[in-house]
């Protein structure tokens, strides 16, 4: 019986091919050989105060990290069930918070955008539990890691850096030679060397770094195959290459 609809966060596969994702009402599956889904862990309440949990990011050892603005980073472990707590080291008030983003380096240690007024990354180390403060100063709007590289999105541009030798360089966004501007909420590398963005309310990009180009996607009325919805939130490519 699911009591809500909407994914907050990312959405994950597992080993076995099932869909993972949550919200604030629970943990859910995609359960592939039932083909229909089930909620795995339901949230009262009176326990979490009905605030959503953001899944972040589903590991080999089978951990399932979700994020909660007011209680931290939890750890569940979709094979015992058990749920781990590691409670955010710095207060936030929720009434303050507008949205957020969330993404997993190479390291596995995860990123978080807080957007009130005063709140730059916070990065959860998964070997240590530990908490730290990054990117203080102008702060991008969404961060991609890919082949040792740190992606930071702004509104108009992209800013490759290079985490071996910390070179930089920015890529302005532009389809025609025309400027274009768009907000990502998450966005994931293909491989065929295509950066793939969510954009609001205003369709799905991909950035081609072989070529050098933008490409845009948006519904169509007249267009069978365009996007149902310009809102997109979360991607994922799954084993297979579905998108």
């Amino acid at each position: 019986d699911v009591i809500n609809n909407f994914v907050r966060g990312k959405i994950l596969e597992d080993k076995a091919g099932n869909i993972w994702y949550c919200n604030e009402s629970g943990i859910y599956k995609w359960d592939v050989f039932k083909e229909k889904i089930v909620r795995v862990k339901a949230f009262e309440k009176k326990a979490f105060s009905g605030v959503a949990f953001i899944s972040v990011a589903l590991d080999s050892n089978g951990s399932l990290w979700l994020f909660n603005v007011v209680y931290g980073i939890f750890e569940f472990n979709i094979y015992s069930g058990r749920l781990t707590q590691y409670p955010l080291a710095i207060k936030i008030k929720s009434s303050t918070i507008q949205t957020s983003f969330i993404t997993v380096d190479e390291d596995e240690n995860i990123w978080i955008r807080i957007f009130s007024n005063d709140v730059p990354y916070i990065v959860f180390n998964k070997s240590s539990h530990k908490y730290s403060l990054q990117l203080a100063d102008d702060p991008p709007h969404a961060i991609f890691f890919s082949d040792h590289k740190m992606i930071t999105a702004f509104d108009e541009k992209l800013v490759y850096k290079n985490l071996l030798n910390n070179q930089s360089y920015t890529i302005p966004k532009s389809i025609n030679k025309k400027p274009i501007s768009f907000y990502s909420f998450d966005g994931i590398k293909d491989n065929y060397g295509r950066l793939w963005m969510t954009a609001r309310g205003t369709g799905l990009f991909c950035y081609d770094e072989k070529n050098n180009t933008f490409e845009e996607y948006h519904h169509d009325n007249s267009k069978i195959k365009s996007l149902p919805f310009n809102l997109t939130t979360c991607l994922l490519i799954d084993n297979s290459e579905n998108f």
